[in-house]
C-alpha cells in the first residue's frame, strides 16, 4: 500500500507565499514535512513569503522561498479531452490565469509545451494562453508520432499504460526540444 504520509517529505508549492498556498505550506509543515519550498511571484508578495517561511520554520521544517527564472508548463496530457468550444475557452482562460499568476512582476521565461500525443484543441488553447503572457510555445506533438520515443520500444512492460508513455528516449527528446526553445 502506498505511503500517503507527508512526514519526512519535501514539498514545493507554486504560489505558496500567501492565501491558500500559504495555508497549505503551513499545514504541511505542521503535519511533518521535512522541507517546504514556496514560490512567490513579486516583490510585493515577499513580505507574505517571509511570514510563511517563519511559520514553516516554527513548525520544524526547513523553509525556502524563491522566484523562478524559468517556468515550464506541461499540463495538456493531464486534462480531459476538450469536447466543446466552451470547454476549450475555459481551459485556455484557466491556463492563462495560472501563467500570469506564476509570472507575476518578476517576468521569468515561460515555456509551455504541447501535448506529446497530438491534441489540436488542447494545443491551440495552450498556445494562445502562452502567447497571452509572452511565453514560448514548444510544439512536441511530432515526438508522439515516432515509435522510438515510446517506452514500449525500449523494453517490454506488463502495464500497457506505462508502455504507451514516453520512454527514456522520448523524455530525452522532450527535454532537448525544451532546451532548444530557451531564448538566449
Amino acid at each position: 500500500m502506498a505511503d500517503h504520509s507527508i512526514k519526512g517529505k519535501t514539498v514545493l508549492i507554486a504560489g505558496g507565499a500567501k492565501n491558500l498556498g500559504g495555508l497549505i505550506a503551513r499545514d504541511l509543515a505542521r503535519e511533518g514535512a521535512r522541507a517546504v519550498a514556496i514560490h512567490y511571484n513579486s516583490a510585493a508578495s515577499k513580505a507574505d513569503a517571509d511570514k510563511t517561511l517563519a511559520a514553516i520554520s516554527a513548525a520544524g521544517a526547513k523553509a525556502v522561498a524563491f522566484q523562478a527564472d524559468l517556468i515550464i508548463l506541461a499540463i495538456g496530457e493531464n486534462v480531459p479531452g476538450l469536447k466543446t468550444a466552451e470547454e476549450k475557452a475555459q481551459f485556455q482562460e484557466a491556463v492563462a490565469r495560472l501563467l500570469a499568476t506564476l509570472q507575476g512582476t518578476h517576468k521569468p521565461t515561460i515555456l509551455v509545451r504541447s501535448c506529446f500525443w497530438a491534441d489540436a484543441a488542447k494545443d491551440q488553447a495552450l498556445r494562445r494562453a502562452c502567447a497571452a503572457v509572452g511565453g514560448v510555445f514548444v510544439n512536441i506533438s511530432a515526438l508522439g508520432k515516432d515509435e522510438k520515443n515510446y517506452a514500449r520500444s525500449e523494453r517490454p512492460f506488463k502495464h500497457a499504460g506505462v508502455a504507451n508513455h514516453p520512454g527514456d528516449a522520448g523524455m530525452a527528446a522532450i527535454a532537448d526540444a525544451l532546451m532548444t526553445a530557451l531564448p538566449e
